[in-house]
């Protein structure tokens, strides 16, 4: 009896922390910036923890016009480039799978013109016709994909065709999303025509960005919820993006455990276990269909939504949790700055490790049916 009144006090404490974290935070909404921050307004945003919206972030940037046109992409990289695509057979990277498996997109090696062209394939199968671009570069002869999506655009029939063909090629969904600092490596050539920092961001936080990342796919491609250890600063070029975020203090929301680690084959997509066995700590709720019968206690969060539109810029603070949707053709870019690891961080892992010890807790006393164990990792981060 002491036992249960004890978790129920400790429940009892981290659900106030929820509400007041939110609360006191001022994060009931997502602040919004006519304009880019002074660097000493950044940091009161860094100090505070709290998310906006930067408005007409990007103005003056080349990879504003540029970057609509998949020929000019096309043309500056090569359009026989071999870049490295994630691939997933329903869009899903870096998710949890069969509630057993944390399951990796495969690394798929694709021509540049292929990736393209399996773009047009999904967005032309989700009806966003406006979209598919027929310009010089898929009017090529030597793309094999050229004549099809003219016949595409006007046959319904041959949209189905050419969408088949070419599934059966290159199965699965299909994601730009190296998280390594791509902009400076496969995808050098169009570093030029974005900033190689967010001024505002470097002088406030005294420190150039550890890595800037290249994003392109379509509205198949989804993010499931975590966390990355980075103050995040997020542009979108083309398309749109929408983050449902969460503050650090929902943890003992989120029911995060460890699953089984795995990994998409490159040629199949079939999932198979890694070997060496190795267990990966994630959160299984969807925020945006969250399953309350399963995951009660999520009904404590209260999470934002943001679109982020062209020209838009997300400061996402580091340790907040955001699930991330795409809507049609988009191409992103983002700057991540390590966070300053010190105290905060300390409470938020305490928080998390409290949280996780009361779940399996109540597993062993058959209170709780997800199952647990004492291996603790640090999370991590996935996909944007």
């Amino acid at each position: 009896m002491a036992d249960q009144r004890l978790r129920r006090q400790l429940h009892a404490c981290l659900q106030e922390l929820v509400v007041n974290g939110q609360e006191l935070a001022g994060t009931e909404s997502v602040l919004v910036l006519d304009g880019p921050p002074t660097p000493l307004e950044f940091y009161r945003l860094v100090a505070a923890n709290r998310p906006a919206l930067v408005k007409n972030a990007t103005h003056g940037w080349p990879a504003m016009q540029r970057w609509r046109s998949d020929a000019y992409l096309a043309n500056t990289l090569g359009a026989d480039t071999v870049v490295t695509v994630a691939a997933t057979p329903h869009g899903y990277a870096d998710a949890v799978v069969e509630d057993r498996w944390f399951a990796e997109p495969a690394e798929r090696p694709m021509r540049l013109r292929d990736f393209m062209g399996v773009m047009r394939a999904e967005l032309v199968a989700d009806g966003r016709l406006d979209q598919v671009q027929l310009d010089t570069l898929h009017r090529d002869p030597q793309d094999p994909t050229a004549a099809d999506v003219d016949r595409a655009v006007e046959d319904e029939m041959a949209v189905q065709a050419w969408w088949a063909r070419l599934r059966q090629q290159y199965p699965g969904v299909h994601y730009v999303q190296s998280q390594n600092g791509n902009l400076a490596g496969e995808f050098a050539p169009l570093a030029a025509d974005v900033p190689a920092s967010v001024d505002f961001a470097t002088e406030a936080l005294g420190k150039e960005p550890d890595a800037v990342n290249f994003w392109m796919g379509t509205g198949r491609s989804v993010t499931s919820l975590h966390k990355d250890p980075y103050e995040n600063l997020y542009a979108v070029m083309t398309g749109a993006k929408v983050f449902t975020l969460l503050p650090p203090t929902t943890q003992p929301c989120l029911y995060e455990r460890d699953y089984e680690h795995a990994c998409y084959r490159a040629d199949t997509l079939a999932l198979e276990p890694t070997t060496p066995p190795q267990r990966v700590p994630w959160i299984p709720v969807d925020p945006t269909r969250p399953d309350l019968e399963r995951f009660p206690r999520y009904a404590n969060a209260r999470p934002l939504t943001v679109r982020v539109e062209p020209g838009d810029m997300l400061y996402l603070p580091a340790m907040w949790f955001h699930h991330v949707q795409q809507e049609g053709r988009t191409v992103a870019v983002n700057w991540w700055y390590d966070m300053d690891y010190g105290a905060a961080y300390a409470y938020l892992m305490m928080v998390r490790g409290v949280s996780r010890a009361l779940r399996r807790a109540e597993h062993e006393s058959g209170l709780c049916d997800d199952s647990e164990d004492d291996q603790d990792g640090d999370g991590g981060h996935a996909t944007n």
